[in-house]
């Protein structure tokens, strides 16, 4: 009898183990996701878009394309992410879109550049939400 009961206790302890162990290995999960989010959504993609649109009104070209390059280099980094947790549609607007604020830029031409930093803030904003909308 007293064996018989020590091989309950054992499979208990060892199903508790399992419990324990399923549990830790969620939250590490869930929390280096969230670390590796607010990394990648730190808000240098922002910063460039606003620096841009800035450099934009004021007219100095040179300054936008040098924010435009550092835009491209934030972007790559960024992308990985949102592979992940994105259909591939929404990754190529966003790509296509840099690429536009890109072009604008090397044509000068305000209104299109304007519009896709808009284009591009509103899609960026919907992606940083925890819940993004569809």
């Amino acid at each position: 009898m007293t064996k018989r009961f020590m091989l309950s206790e054992v499979i208990l302890l060892r199903n508790k183990f399992i419990d324990i162990f399923l549990i830790l290995l969620i939250l590490i999960i869930f929390t280096g996701y969230f670390l590796y989010r607010n990394h990648t959504y730190s808000g240098r993609v922002l910063i460039h878009l606003l620096k841009i649109e800035q450099n934009i009104q004021s007219g100095d070209w040179q300054q936008a394309k040098e924010n435009s390059e550092l835009l491209k280099n934030d972007w790559h980094h960024s992308k990985g992410l949102l592979l992940l947790n994105f259909a591939s549609e929404e990754y190529l607007t966003l790509d296509n879109t840099i690429d536009k604020i890109a072009a604008g830029i090397e044509a000068e031409d305000k209104g299109m550049v304007l519009s896709d930093l808009l284009v591009i803030h509103n899609l960026w904003n919907n992606y940083t939400k925890i819940v993004p909308e569809p």
